[in-house]
């Protein structure tokens, strides 16, 4: 501010043209008549402000793009490889940015570089392999014992008088169970 207010003083000389806006203690005061001094800026900035002069100080530039300041288009962002737009935040296909999840692999929907489909791993399932299949549901489990979900696999927890991998034996000692 305390720039603003040299630069209109050593242009103008008629006093009374200007009034601030703000901040409010500032508000309705002249600007050609005020002491320069009562322009400068006490405390921290708030970067919402600074990034008026300075527009990559509010970070634009998304998925780990690069902002550099632009004297034509304000600010250029140099998007990574995978990346376009005015902010990098377009995908040049749908699988770039890993979709899929749970070890799923991305595939593209053949003429479309915005649709894809997952081939979810083993234990998992849903449109990008984010839910972990209860193989409780369907188990061997016997004699009140608890089933425990694992990935692609189930434990059955057995009660203390039996053991075993479907604990039908005598003697307890948990074990797990694998799906095949």
């Amino acid at each position: 501010m305390h720039w603003l207010s040299e630069w209109v003083k050593s242009g103008y000389k008629e006093p009374g043209i200007a009034r601030c806006a703000g901040p409010g203690e500032m508000t309705d005061k002249l600007l050609l008549t005020t002491p320069s001094k009562k322009f400068t800026c006490q405390g921290p900035v708030d970067v919402n402000i600074l990034a008026k002069c300075n527009p990559c100080l509010s970070n634009p530039c998304k998925n780990d793009g690069t902002c550099n300041n632009d004297p034509v288009d304000f600010y250029r962002c140099t998007c990574p490889y995978g990346f376009k737009g005015q902010d990098c935040g377009i995908p040049i296909h749908a699988c770039i940015s890993n979709p899929c999840e749970n070890g799923g692999t991305c595939h593209l929907k053949e003429g479309e570089e915005t649709s894809f489909w997952c081939v979810c791993a083993d234990g998992f399932e849903g449109e990008k392999c984010e839910i972990n299949i209860d193989d409780c549901d369907d188990n061997d489990c016997e004699n009140n014992s608890t089933c425990i979900d694992g990935i692609n696999n189930y434990t059955c927890l057995c009660p203390p008088e039996y053991t075993g991998e479907l604990t039908s034996d005598s003697i307890c000692a948990g074990r797990e169970r694998r799906m095949i």
